[in-house]
């Protein structure tokens, strides 16, 4: 038979598309160094020989994923993820997994999808620190696991399958199972949606409570508040008379105050005449003053004018005095000028004859330099044509001077170079003789560390490893019994929660039946009449009695209103009733029915239960049952002659054989007599209620059974709980100590460390001691050799120097002569040339000189015009300058200044008269203003009298019209009530009622708006809790609405893998069958049980098939879920390990038909399946304990795997 092997996906349910890029390592298990796994492809082939660290690229995607139990990644506690360290390599710090996708589609959600790629990483450090990050951001565990919520992707879904996972899929328990299925319905979100809802509806029940308990103390509040704003109304009542009488007293008070103002304004008005007497004498004599100081004021206006006209005249006389002065000044000057004009004259004129005699003595001198001039040079010239030989023989004697110089410095050069040598090797000899010395010393000084001592810091290492060991082991063992024991805590927890889930449900429905038949009780109009007789609290017939499921219509249509039948010791007095007949039908019964016993006899067979044909049918009193002697004997009178038939048509056909007074009814309550056929409704109160009793009954039944496994359920969650704290007390006390224990170690470690350090420096320095004495040594020999062969140069270069001296001497002697000569013949030149510039110096000077000469002459000339020009300016000034006219003004002015002088005494004279007359004035006016001031201090009194008055008037007028109080009318209650109006009346009224208000004690005066508030909060609180309780309706809905939702996504998906689950196992065996069955009837809680049948066997379990038949069945299931939910990728982990090449074959054509959605990592040393790969990825340990990636040919991949 053929099959298809292409893998269909439904279109509505196609994952995001995101790949799978990198998978980065770094000290991780046996990937110590940085190492990237590329997934370029669909299909990636890991390879490699057993033991090599292949599935630790699995654990490595697990763990980052959020992996958190060590056993799971085949180790005893987390810190095993950590490179331990090998015999060459040293333990890592830390270990890091980041897995990269590729997300250019943007297909991943929430706050990621913006991201072109995703990168997710964990990185676990040795103090035990675990850091999740989502694209270097740093985030919990749940963001990793809701990024992945429901991709199948997680710690343990069903895309990443292990060694030996496949066989323990289709081996787990059937609630293990169910995991599978609901991560690939992906329902996952509805749990997290329905756990989130259960913790608000929680929250809204603490809520409630809260509330309720505010409430109740609202309520105790508003009782205490009702008895304060009594009393403080109490309290406002006397207040208001309080306040009345101080109204009146402030207003008896600003009466009296007024009077007061009236009185100290008469007084004032009589002083004020007094004062105006007074004041009017003042005014007479302040005028005489005036009018005196008006007079001494003219009259020193008039000594004012006098002086001025004195001060005018004197003035005038000193400015004609000055005038003659100046006059007489300007002719002395001008005189002077005159005589120093002249001697200037007489001296330019001289030294104007003087620069004449010059012009000539300087032409005559000119004419002679000229010819001196023109000599000279002739000489000079003459003298430079001797100067080139004299030159070229200084230059030949000068080459061989050079030269022998030349000779002589380099040999000097060369003996300094020999000199500097030989002093560098003998200090060089110096130092190394020294650094000998010093090395030599130190070598003596060097010590090695004691062998003993090393010998026993080994053995306190040795100690310390061995106790950090043994707390290492016992912190793994106590980490693996804690996590054991936290592992069985939650099934523990989770029983208790079902076991208290179920209590509260079965209490929740009893409590609604009790309520519901309560509340159908009250509704009923017989309550009031039944009250009002005394038999409202009276046993009912149907509480005794108990019918077989199914028939409770047909009981209560045969017995209707006698199910709410009352007993009764009698009928006496039934007779009243006849006017107060109940408002419905009610049954009564007498309990003295007992006696009466012996007139019951025993029903009479029919003829319906003498035919053959219907031996079948039961008699309705078969399924009514009571403890009760007379309800029995009533039942058996009640339903005497009633049938139960299956259903109406059965009951039809026996119609016609129903006797007189036989009745057949069916299970919904429908009643056949012989002629009629009567259809039963439920339109009563009590109708269902025999229903509702046995479901009570039952109920409390189950409840108290629930009870029993809600205690158990909570001793060995209390159990489990203890011991996981006691494991986890152990535990934090053995990694303190393992801790302590490791932080010993490294001291020691350290100590031996530096020791075993000291011994190999201290072996070390011994060494280089040793290897520089050596070297020295050979230095010292090496510069010997040096100093010897630089003295010998020096002896050789002493020789050259003594004749290179001598060829020197002979250079310089004819260097000398010629240098002789030619110093000679430059003295010559030099004088000849000096002679002739100064005969030129000269010709230039004379000539300057005739100029100057020339200048100065025609300058004198034009100054001597000057000057005769300003001599002759100086005559006619002072010829100008008179004083005739100014001695005559003088006189003039002497004469009225002595007029001045007379007028200005006698103004003196009459205004210190007038001064006499003001002082006497002013004299009087003091004395009248002294009598005016004890009138003026008597008069202001009586104005402050006054105004006293009128200001506590005015604050008493203030007061009241603060206290908004209403004179009229408190006036005319007064007038009315007779009150006295008299301060001291007032006052005395006022302090009654003030103890009368301070006995009252502390009164809460906002009582009154407090209880206003208390109330409107109690409205509110109520409101609040109608809306919490809605709230929790709202949310109890909710809960219910996503169980429907996660019921029918899970049904769905269920059948759909079902469905898958049959169509690929037989492609995967070549025929067969295989299905999934629930194990209970809810599907949320019910489990997932395989079964499978390959070709030809029919066996009862799964467990019976082989391990091949096993992966093969359990590779059909994980497909099947890929089919119906693909993940973005997969890991798988020598899956084909137990597969023949066939069944090899069958899975590779399945993988590859995958592989078009969904990327697959697989382990494999099968060649089948390496045929299978797109690219191939080898692992290797080269190095002892260390896993690399290598490339891999396919070839020799192929080769090496059938070897294997």
């Amino acid at each position: 038979m053929e099959y298809d092997y292409r893998f269909p996906v439904d279109p509505a349910r196609r994952p995001s598309v995101v790949r799978l890029k990198q998978i980065k390592l770094s000290g991780f298990k046996s990937f110590v160094d940085p190492t990237v796994l590329d997934v370029p492809g669909q299909l990636i082939g890991v390879v490699g020989p057993n033991g090599c660290g292949k599935s630790n690229i699995m654990d490595a995607v697990r763990w980052v994923l959020g992996e958190s139990r060590a056993n799971e990644l085949r180790g005893e506690s987390m810190q095993d993820v950590i490179f331990s360290g090998s015999s060459d390599r040293k333990p890592a710090a830390r270990a890091s997994v980041e897995l990269v996708f590729d997300n250019s589609m943007g297909r991943i959600g929430g706050s990621w999808g913006i991201y072109a790629e995703v990168a997710v990483k964990r990185v676990l450090t040795r103090d035990g620190q675990s850091i999740y990050s989502i694209n270097q951001q740093t985030v919990r565990r749940r963001d990793v696991h809701d990024l992945f919520l429901g991709t199948g992707l997680g710690p343990r879904a069903y895309a990443i399958i292990g060694q030996g996972t496949i066989s323990r899929i289709i081996e787990s328990k059937p609630e293990e199972l169910r995991i599978f299925l609901e991560e690939a319905a992906g329902i996952s979100r509805y749990k997290e949606r329905r756990r989130e809802t259960e913790n608000r509806l929680g929250d809204t029940r603490e809520n409630l409570t809260r509330v309720e308990d505010i409430l109740r103390e609202l309520e105790s509040n508003i009782t205490r508040l009702d008895v304060q704003a009594k009393q403080a109304e109490r309290f406002r009542a006397l207040d208001a008379d309080r306040m009345r009488s101080q109204g009146l007293l402030w207003l008896a008070r600003r009466n009296d105050a007024k009077e007061q103002q009236q009185r100290a304004a008469e007084r004032h008005r009589s002083l004020e005449v007094k004062l105006d007497a007074e004041l009017a004498s003042l005014r007479a004599i302040e005028s005489a003053l005036e009018a005196a100081r008006e007079a001494s004021s003219r009259a020193a206006d008039a000594l004012h004018a006098a002086q001025a006209s004195y001060y005018q005249r004197n003035g005038e006389v000193a400015k004609i005095e000055s005038e003659i002065r100046f006059i007489d000044e300007s002719k002395r000057q001008a005189q002077g000028q005159l005589e120093s004009l002249t001697l200037q004259q007489q001296r330019q004129s001289m030294e104007h004859e003087q620069a004449e005699q010059l012009i000539g003595d300087s032409a005559q001198r000119l004419d002679a330099l000229s010819v001196s001039v023109q000599d000279q040079s002739e000489q000079v010239r003459q003298l430079a044509l001797q100067q080139q030989p004299l030159e070229s023989d200084i230059a030949r004697a000068q080459q061989g001077l050079e030269s022998a110089r030349a000779r002589l410095d380099q040999c000097r050069r060369e003996r300094d170079a020999a000199q500097i040598r030989r002093q560098s090797a003998q200090d060089q000899l110096r130092q190394l003789h020294q650094r000998l010395d010093r090395s030599r010393q130190a070598l003596e000084r060097l010590k090695p560390v004691d062998a003993e001592v090393l010998r026993h810091q080994g053995l306190k290492l040795q100690a310390a490893e061995r106790d950090e060991l043994q707390s290492g082991e016992q912190e793994a063992s106590l980490e693996a019994r804690s996590s054991d024991a936290q592992a069985a805590r939650a099934p523990a927890q989770e029983a208790l929660r079902l076991a208290q889930s179920r209590h509260a449900e079965l209490e929740a429905k009893l409590q609604a039946l009790i309520q519901l038949e309560a509340r159908l009780s009250d509704q009923s109009k017989m309550r009031p009449w039944l009250q009002a007789k005394g038999w409202l609290e009276s046993q009912r017939f149907w509480q005794g009695v108990r019918v077989e499921a199914g028939w409770d219509a047909a009981i209560e249509a045969a017995l209707r209103e006698r199910l709410e039948a009352i007993a009764v010791t009698s009928m006496d007095g039934f007779e009243a009733l006849s006017t107060e007949a109940p408002p419905n039908k009610q049954v009564f019964f007498r309990e003295s029915l007992l006696a009466r016993q012996e007139e019951v006899t025993s029903p009479k067979r029919t003829p319906l239960e003498a035919h053959n044909g219907f031996a079948g049918l039961r008699r309705m009193r078969e399924v009514v049952h009571s403890a009760d002697e007379q309800r029995s004997m009533l039942l058996d009178r009640w339903l005497d002659g009633a049938f139960l038939a299956e259903n109406l048509a059965q009951a039809l056909k026996l119609q016609a054989q129903l006797a007189a007074g036989q009745r057949l009814f069916t299970p919904q309550g429908h009643c056949l007599e012989r002629d009629s056929l009567a259809f039963h409704a439920a339109d009563q109160a009590h109708e269902g209620r025999l229903a509702r009793k046995r479901e009570t009954e039952d109920l409390q039944k189950d409840l108290r059974a629930q009870h029993l496994v809600l205690e158990q359920a909570k001793q060995d969650a209390a159990a489990a709980e203890r011991v996981a704290q006691d494991l986890s007390q152990q535990l934090a006390q053995s990694r303190q100590a393992h801790l302590q224990a490791t932080r010993a170690l490294s001291q020691i470690r350290i100590e031996t460390d530096r020791m075993n350090q000291a011994q190999r420096q201290s072996e070390a320095e011994a060494a280089r001691l040793g290897k520089e004495i050596q070297d020295i040594e050979q230095e010292v020999h090496r510069q010997k050799q040096i100093d010897v062969q630089a003295s010998d140069q020096i002896d050789k270069l002493e020789q050259d120097w003594r004749g290179y001296e001598e060829g020197l001497r002979v250079a310089q002697a004819s260097s000398s002569e010629a240098q002789q000569l030619l110093a000679k013949w430059r003295e010559g030149f030099r004088e000849a040339e000096r002679q002739l510039d100064a005969y030129r110096y000269d010709l230039k000077s004379v000539t300057e000189r005739l100029g100057n000469a020339k200048q100065r002459r025609d300058s004198l000339k034009e100054s001597i015009g000057i000057l005769v020009s300003q001599q002759d300016a100086l005559r006619e000034r002072l010829a100008s300058l008179r004083d005739d006219q100014a001695r005559e003004q003088l006189q003039q002015a002497l004469s009225m200044r002595v007029e001045a002088e007379a007028a200005l005494t006698s103004s003196r004279e009459h205004h210190e008269g007038t001064n006499q007359q003001v002082r006497a004035l002013e004299e009087q006016r003091m004395s009248t203003e002294r009598a005016i001031q004890p009138l003026r201090d008597a008069l202001s009194s009586s104005a402050l009298d006054e105004q006293a008055a009128k200001t506590t008037a005015e604050q008493f007028e203030q007061m009241l019209e603060d206290a908004q109080v209403d004179e009229a009318a408190l006036t005319k209650r007064a007038s009315e009530e007779q009150v006295l109006m008299k301060a001291s009346a007032l006052q005395a009224e006022l302090q009654r009622l003030t103890q009368a208000i301070e006995a009252m004690g502390p009164v809460n005066l906002a009582a009154l708006e407090e209880l206003s508030h208390a109330q409107e909060r109690q409205g509110f609180l109520r409101a609040q809790c109608a809306d919490l309780t809605e709230a929790m309706q709202t949310l109890e809905d909710a809960i219910q609405k996503i169980d429907r939702e996660t019921r029918d996504l899970l049904k769905q998906t269920y059948d759909q893998v079902n469905q898958n689950f049959g169509s690929f196992f037989p492609k995967l065996f070549g025929g067969g069958d295989a299905k999934l069955l629930l194990t209970g009837e809810e599907i949320l809680d019910a489990g997932i049980q395989v079964m499978a049948h390959p070709p030809g066997k029919r066996n009862s379990s799964i467990h019976l098939l082989s391990g091949g038949e096993k992966a093969l069945t359990a590779i059909a299931l994980v497909f099947s879920i890929f089919q119906l939910n693909p993940a973005p990728f997969c890991l798988l982990d020598e899956v084909d390990a137990p597969l023949d090449d066939a069944n090899t074959e069958r899975y590779c054509d399945m993988v590859r038909s995958m592989s078009d959605h969904t990327q697959f990592l697989f382990i494999t040393h099968n060649k089948v399946a390496m045929e299978l790969a797109q690219q191939l990825v080898g692992v290797t340990m080269q190095e002892r304990g260390v896993s690399r990636l290598v490339a891999v040919d396919l070839e020799a991949a192929a080769e090496f795997a059938q070897a294997a």
